[in-house]
């Protein structure tokens, strides 16, 4: 074939001699190929999963870490407003 799915036309002579063309019926995919494409489709899903996973912890940890800066933030304005009074 030509690398297409569908094979190209074909050439037919008609009862009375008339020629054409008619299109080749699609080749049917075998279970080879259905397979092939699910498993490259829980592929990709498993793939997707993994990368939202990875994007959630790293989410988690950015915001730990914002959230114990402005902690620690606040711990050092709070020493500072205390050696002040005093």
């Amino acid at each position: 074939m030509n690398g297409s799915a569908v094979p190209p036309a074909r050439r037919i002579a008609g009862r009375s001699g008339a020629e054409g063309w008619q299109a080749s019926a699609p080749a049917a995919r075998s279970t080879a190929m259905l397979l092939m494409y699910e498993e490259l489709a829980r592929a990709r899903t498993s793939k997707a999963v993994a990368d939202a996973e990875r994007y959630r912890r790293r989410r988690r940890l950015l915001l730990a870490r914002r959230w114990q800066r402005r902690a620690d933030e606040a711990a050092r304005r709070a020493r500072l407003a205390q050696t002040a009074v005093w």
